[in-house]
């Protein structure tokens, strides 16, 4: 689940997805609010609003489950291609990186819905330049040493 090798041809790729600690730190409270708020509707059946929050607790557990579920990051010999549910899934060639900057945290006010922890990869597509953000807080270590090692021409020092 968390890294695959395998070989398609004589292309090699790694495929990482979101560790199980991932899953702990950003659902776990979701499915414990839903035990806890689904208990408490059973104690006492009579409140609708309770059921309310049942439904709702469901909802938010399933989405961030879903959520992390969806993080791919896919290196291979001459590409990346990163997945996430909001953001779709995005192919990189090494040949169209312009740059690329692994900053920590939210230096600018405008960057204060990025992910904290993320590596923000510039390509070319034609004329146009496109912003690649990775999340790499959902990956294993293994993940972001190799995605580091692969974008290190590119990383500003």
């Amino acid at each position: 689940m968390v890294n695959q090798h395998t070989t398609k041809g004589d292309a090699e790729r790694a495929v990482y997805r979101a560790v199980p600690s991932s899953y702990i730190a950003m659902s776990l409270i979701w499915w414990i609010s839903l035990g806890v708020v689904t208990y408490l509707s059973f104690k006492d059946p009579s409140g609708q609003d309770a059921w309310t929050m049942v439904a709702l607790m469901a909802f938010l557990a399933v989405l961030s489950s879903a959520w992390l579920a969806a993080f791919r990051l896919e290196i291979g010999d001459s590409w990346i291609k990163y997945r996430s549910l909001f953001g779709g899934e995005r192919t990189i060639r090494d040949s169209d990186v312009v740059s690329a900057d692994s900053p920590r945290g939210a230096n600018r006010f405008v960057e204060t819905h990025l992910p904290p922890f993320r590596i923000e990869i510039v390509a070319r597509s034609g004329t146009i330049e496109r912003r690649t953000v990775i999340n790499l807080k959902v990956f294993s270590r293994d993940a972001v040493s190799h995605l580091h090692k692969r974008l290190a021409p590119f990383l500003a020092k």
